[in-house]
């Protein structure tokens, strides 16, 4: 299957604004935040095809976890073997909520298996409650 983003212009999406940034909460992964690989992730997350994929995944199946929809880029961008460290997965997780908090989303829960195949096991689920309100009146009035 062709790749429909271009890994060379990652563009950060519009929507996070430097704020996100100056607020962002590495908590215990700081070290591996710091790191290239770390800084490579948050940017790639941030960038229009990580939110689009992100936003995506939440509003198409908000009861399972947006992990996968993800990790593809992640492979290209940074390798394979990133996805076997526990910490750069931990930091993808902690990435993906706060990414979905400053869109106005919802953390759900967590410890959701996932069922597609995977280097993520389990993974926390997200709403867009006012996403998801419009929808339902949109099929309400159909």
């Amino acid at each position: 299957m062709k790749n429909i983003y271009n890994p060379v212009t990652l563009e950060r999406h519009p929507v996070i604004g430097d704020d996100f940034y100056r607020a962002f909460d590495a908590g215990n992964l700081a070290p591996v935040y710091d790191s290239p690989e770390g800084a490579r992730l948050l940017e790639l997350l941030t960038s229009v095809h990580g939110i689009c994929a992100l936003v995506g995944a939440v509003s198409a199946a908000p009861t399972k976890p947006p992990m996968p929809a993800v990790e593809g880029m992640i492979r290209d961008q940074l390798g394979a073997d990133v996805l076997c460290r526990h910490d750069m997965k931990q930091l993808t997780g902690r990435a993906l909520r706060q990414i979905v908090e400053y869109l106005g989303g919802e953390w759900e829960g967590r410890g959701t298996p996932i069922t597609v195949t995977s280097q993520f096991t389990k993974g926390s689920t997200y709403s867009f409650p006012d996403f998801q309100r419009r929808e339902k009146k949109r099929r309400e009035a159909e």
